[in-house]
C-alpha cells in the first residue's frame, strides 16, 4: 500500500472525493447535501492523490450509508494548534454505538448489513502511511464525526522520490 507521496493541495483530494460520493448519492435515493469549508491557502500535505481520495470517499461512503433517507454531510478543512491539517468530516445519521466504535477500524467489522466492512480499515491503514492520525466519535442517533490529522510538507524540501 506504501506509495511515493508528493506536496499536494488536500482540498483538491477533498473535492475528488466529493465529486464521486455524490454520485453514490444520486444511486443512492437519498436527499443528503454536502456543505464544505475548506481552509483559503491551505498549506500543501504529503500525499498520494489517488490513495488519499479513497480514504476520503470511504468515510464519505460511510456517512451517506449512515444516513436514512435525508441528511447533511458536513465536511470541513482546518488547521489546528499542534501545526496539523485536519479534515473534519461529520453527518446527523444513526450513530456508532460505544461497543462498535471501538472495532470500528478492525477488518471485517461492518455495522452494515451489507459491504465487507474493509472501507474504514482501508482509510486506516492509508491515512497511517501518509503519517497520519484518523480519530472517530459518535453518538448513537445524531451522528458522528470523523477528523483525520495530517502534517504540512516541510517548505523548501524538495519530496524524494524512489526510482
Amino acid at each position: 500500500l506504501v506509495s511515493t507521496l508528493s506536496p499536494g493541495d488536500i482540498d483538491m483530494v477533498v473535492k475528488g472525493a466529493i465529486k464521486a460520493v455524490n454520485e453514490f448519492i444520486e444511486s443512492s435515493g437519498k436527499d443528503i447535501t454536502i456543505k464544505t469549508r475548506l481552509m483559503a491557502d491551505t498549506p500543501p500535505v504529503n500525499l498520494d492523490y489517488m490513495n488519499m481520495r479513497a480514504a476520503i470517499y470511504n468515510i464519505l461512503q460511510n456517512s451517506v450509508e449512515a444516513i436514512e433517507g435525508r441528511g447533511e454531510i458536513r465536511i470541513e478543512t482546518l488547521p489546528s494548534i499542534d501545526q496539523t491539517i485536519s479534515i473534519r468530516i461529520s453527518d446527523n445519521g444513526i450513530g456508532i454505538s460505544p461497543e462498535d466504535l471501538r472495532k470500528i477500524f478492525n477488518p471485517f467489522h461492518s455495522g452494515k448489513f451489507q459491504g465487507s466492512g474493509l472501507g474504514l480499515t482501508i482509510s486506516y491503514r492509508i491515512i497511517q502511511d501518509h503519517g497520519g492520525e484518523i480519530d472517530i466519535t459518535s453518538k448513537a442517533g445524531l451522528g458522528s464525526t470523523v477528523v483525520i490529522r495530517l502534517r504540512p510538507a516541510e517548505r523548501g524540501r524538495p519530496a524524494t522520490h524512489a526510482g
